[in-house]
């Protein structure tokens, strides 16, 4: 089940925040490599990464009904380093690695902007348990983290001293709304041709860093700042939450005129960006995670 396109005063929908359309994505996956594999929600998220490590050479773990916080591992350093989200210089001498003091620190607030997220939406905090296997936590100066597309299912993250855990339970969520995407178009097809996304015709103004990029990673930028105008919202933060939807406002007027880099998918979304937008239908965002 997934989104369809909304009518005139309808909710919206988006495929990367529809729990059925996540799940669905995982299951696909499993399906399509795995199709004589009877799938449980226990077995689930093991058979989901069985499946998408062998297709991403990669090795992240993963438990069924939580996510790993890793602050040392050689396997997952080397594959970072390889995606080219941390250089061989970024890691060099062990500079990556927090002490004692800090990773007791770290995983004490990451566990508390878990339990904050689980509070404000328990099944956005079940999606997340299903579909990220592994937190991991290393030191790059002037980067708070990031995912990227080739390891679906790993987030790394660089928290600051300063970093409250609201900031964690903020991350998290960005960095999951990457990871589900990143999903959504392996399975639908949000970009059919990523060749040309970067070229000077596709570029889109980011909704999170203000200046022109890839129209893939902008069209990231504005669903990433919708959800975390939905997380303000659901602190209750109204301040907060309108902040982010002038800059989306721009993203979405330059990605109207650009539909033709875009798939049926990524047309769908984009239509749920407007209709939000127009909307600002906050409840409907909360209402197709459950």
């Amino acid at each position: 089940m997934s989104c369809v396109q909304p009518k005139q005063g309808k909710q919206t929908c988006f495929p990367f925040l529809h729990s059925k359309n996540i799940i669905q994505n995982i299951e696909t996956i499993i399906t399509v490599f795995n199709p004589e594999t009877p799938i449980s929600e226990e077995n689930r998220k093991r058979l989901f990464f069985d499946v998408i490590n062998t297709l991403q050479s990669s090795s992240i773990p993963n438990k069924p009904n939580g996510i790993h916080m890793q602050f040392d591992n050689e396997a997952l350093t080397n594959l970072i380093v390889k995606s080219t989200m941390l250089s061989p210089e970024d890691v060099a001498d062990g500079k990556h690695l927090f002490n004692d003091e800090e990773r007791e620190m770290i995983q004490y607030k990451m566990e508390k902007a878990l339990d904050l997220i689980k509070i404000l939406h328990p099944n956005l905090h079940y999606l997340m348990t299903q579909l990220i296997g592994t937190l991991y936590f290393i030191k790059k100066e002037g980067n708070g983290g990031d995912s990227v597309s080739s390891l679906i299912g790993l987030i790394w993250l660089n928290p600051q001293p300063d970093w409250t855990v609201i900031d964690y339970a903020e991350c998290m969520y960005h960095e999951f709304i990457h990871n589900s995407l990143f999903l959504d178009d392996m399975v639908n097809t949000i970009f059919p041709d990523t060749e040309v996304l970067g070229t000077e015709d596709a570029l889109v103004t980011s909704s999170i860093l203000k200046w022109k990029r890839p129209l893939d990673r902008s069209f990231h930028s504005a669903a990433v700042a919708i959800a975390l105008s939905h997380f303000y919202t659901m602190l209750g933060d109204t301040k907060k939450a309108q902040s982010y939807l002038p800059s989306v406002e721009q993203t979405v007027e330059e990605l109207n005129s650009k539909t033709k880099y875009l798939g049926e998918q990524g047309v769908l979304t984009l239509n749920q960006m407007n209709h939000f937008l127009k909307a600002r239908d906050y409840e409907s965002l909360s209402k197709f995670l459950f």
